[in-house]
């Protein structure tokens, strides 16, 4: 009887010490999971399917992050520069600007290495070359990233004289269908919703795309804090390792990174979330990119997008290469999804 009682008093303390080791093992997950502030460049929309996968498919939680998105208003450089966000988008020309201003923050990955930022305009308005935009009353967003590149275009084709209204960003679509406006600065995947919005007023949109016409910059990337970067370089790995991975998986699962994105932002289009998606991954896979995969930070792209910033603003000691961007957050492998069809 002893025996017996003795070896079931063996067995609660066992099963006790067995309860105890999986809740501090339960616990132990939960801390390890590390919750992140990633920064938009803009509000939530087709063009970041690829984030929304890596964090429902689990890339982000399997990198030990616990993941919330918050939108931006033109880039992130500001916020991530001053602690508020961890990493964010952030175009490179609007790095160049902010890391003159000592702002510390660097490049960890290239997103779309292709510039995305045009000039919209109405067909009926008589707008046909990029000469007709003299004088023209051109809708903008004061401070965001095309507002910054738009001196190296002006430069590039030779206009002299424009009239910038500013807007909200909100009001550059209705007021260019309005006719408030000869034209609106904006970027490629807004030409879709817009011709459909155009459309259905008998209206056609035309377009010129800035990197067409001599603005040798390129369009965007993750940022982190150089202090990030360098007390916690394993972490900015794992981070741009499972961001990569994201857009990878989004780019050969289109659809299914669609209704992953209506899951988080219900209330837009599904129709555009696709359309803006499809043109997103074109513009992922393009370039240097394209040969050598995506994330991949071309040093010539990085000069040329530097000198021409630095050149049109008058830096007169522009950042270095070194304090604009490192590859050393990158994997050694870089994914190279396979494209779908443009639509």
């Amino acid at each position: 009887m002893r025996k017996v009682r003795s070896i079931f008093g063996i067995l609660v303390v066992l099963t006790c010490l067995g309860l105890i080791l999986a809740s501090l093992s339960f616990v132990g997950e939960v801390s390890a999971a590390k919750k992140i502030v990633f920064g938009f460049d803009w509000v939530p929309y087709g063009k970041y399917v690829g984030y929304y996968a890596a964090r429902e498919k689990g890339f982000y939680k399997a990198a030990g992050f616990d993941v919330k998105f918050q939108r931006g208003y033109g880039g992130a450089g500001t916020q991530v520069g001053n602690g508020k966000q961890d990493y964010g988008i952030e175009s490179v020309g609007g790095l160049v600007i902010a890391r003159n201003k000592k702002v510390p923050v660097k490049l960890v990955s290239m997103w779309h290495e292709r510039l995305m930022m045009n000039v919209m305009f109405l067909k009926s308005s008589g707008i046909k070359t990029v000469k007709d935009l003299e004088g023209k009353k051109l809708g903008v967003t004061i401070g965001d990233a095309i507002h910054r590149n738009w001196p190296i275009f002006t430069e590039a084709v030779g206009l002299k004289s424009w009239n910038l209204v500013p807007m909200r960003p909100a009001a550059k679509n209705p007021s260019l269908l309005a006719k408030k406006v000869d034209a609106i600065l904006s970027y490629a995947t807004i030409t879709i919703a817009l011709g459909v919005l155009a459309k259905k007023r008998g209206e056609k949109i035309g377009e010129f795309l800035l990197g067409d016409y001599g603005v040798n910059v390129a369009q965007d990337g993750i940022i982190a804090h150089d202090k990030r970067i360098a007390e916690n370089p394993d972490e900015v790995r794992r981070m741009v390792a499972a961001s990569l991975k994201g857009n990878a998986w989004a780019i050969e699962h289109p659809k299914e990174g669609v209704n992953i994105f209506q899951k988080y932002i219900p209330d837009q289009s599904p129709q555009m979330t696709a359309l803006f998606w499809n043109l997103s991954s074109h513009y992922q896979v393009w370039g240097s990119l394209k040969k050598h995969g995506l994330g991949y930070i071309d040093r010539g792209v990085m000069e040329s997008t530097r000198n021409s910033i630095a050149k049109v603003y008058g830096m007169k000691n522009p950042p270095t290469l070194a304090d604009l961007y490192t590859t050393k957050m990158l994997p050694k492998e870089l994914p190279k999804p396979k494209l779908p069809p443009l639509m």
